[in-house]
C-alpha cells in the first residue's frame, strides 16, 4: 500500500499549523460609584460579549466565526507549500524507497527524489482541490474538535469530519471537495507521471484508501492530539 503514511502525518501537522487560539475576554472594571438604588436592568444577550455567550450556551455553531478570506488563503498556502507540508512526503518517500514502491523507480537517491516529488505534487493537488471547492461553496474545511463529552459523539464527529465542513453559519454540511480531492490527486499521479502499467483504476483505489485513512486519522486528532 503506497502513500498511506503521507496523508496521515500531513493532516496532523497541518492541523497544528492551522490551529487558532481564542483571545481571553477582558472585563473592564467599573470605577464609578453606583448611586442608584434601583436594580440594574437584565443584560441583553445581544450585548453580551461573544466569548461569554459561547461559554453559557455551549453551542458550537453559535460560537463559531467563519475565517476571513486572508486566513483561508494563508491556511491553504501553509498546508500546500508550508514547511510542515514536506514532512509527510519525506517520510512517505523514505518508506516507499525502502519497499521499492513503485519497483520501476530505483532504490537509491534518484528513486527517493522521484517519490518525494510525486508525493509533494499529490499534496499540492489535493489541497488545491479542497481550497478551490471550499471557496466556491463558501465552506470552512478545517478540522475542529468536538465540544461534546460523549465518547461516541466525539468519535462520530471525528469520522464525519473527513467528508464534511462548516458553512458560514457554523453548521456542519457535506463537503464534496474533501471527498473528491484524494481521488483527483491519486488519479493524476498514476496516469500522468507514474510508470505506464499504472492506470486511473489504481488511482481510484488509492484515493479511496486515502479518504478512509484521512477520516480515521481524525480520531487521533480528536482524542490524542
Amino acid at each position: 500500500m503506497k502513500r498511506f503514511i503521507f496523508p496521515l502525518i500531513l493532516l496532523a501537522f497541518s492541523s497544528f499549523a492551522a490551529a487558532q487560539e481564542a483571545s481571553p475576554f477582558k472585563e473592564e472594571k467599573n470605577t464609578v460609584p453606583i448611586v442608584s438604588s434601583s436594580p440594574a436592568p437584565a443584560a441583553d444577550k445581544s450585548d453580551t460579549p461573544k466569548a461569554a455567550r459561547c461559554s453559557d450556551q455551549g453551542q458550537e455553531d453559535r460560537c463559531y466565526e467563519f475565517p476571513n478570506k486572508s486566513k483561508r488563503f494563508k491556511r491553504y498556502l501553509n498546508q500546500a507549500f508550508g514547511p510542515t507540508s514536506y514532512i509527510g512526503p519525506a517520510v512517505g518517500s523514505t518508506l516507499q524507497t525502502f519497499r521499492e514502491n513503485p519497483p520501476e523507480w530505483e532504490k537509491n537517491g534518484k528513486g527517493f527524489a522521484r517519490r518525494f516529488a510525486s508525493n509533494v505534487a499529490e499534496n499540492v493537488i489535493e489541497e488545491s482541490v479542497i481550497y478551490a471547492g471550499s471557496e466556491i461553496l463558501e465552506q470552512d474545511p478545517k478540522y475542529y474538535k468536538s465540544e461534546s463529552k460523549n465518547i461516541g459523539k466525539r468519535a462520530w464527529h471525528a469520522l464525519k469530519s473527513g467528508f464534511t465542513a462548516r458553512n458560514r453559519s457554523g453548521k456542519t454540511v457535506f463537503a464534496p471537495q474533501k471527498v473528491a480531492a484524494p481521488f483527483v490527486s491519486n488519479v493524476t499521479s498514476t496516469t500522468v507521471w507514474y510508470p505506464d502499467r499504472y492506470s486511473a483504476q489504481d488511482g481510484l483505489r488509492q484515493g479511496g484508501y486515502s479518504l478512509l485513512f484521512s477520516a480515521g486519522f481524525n480520531l487521533l486528532r480528536e482524542f490524542v492530539f
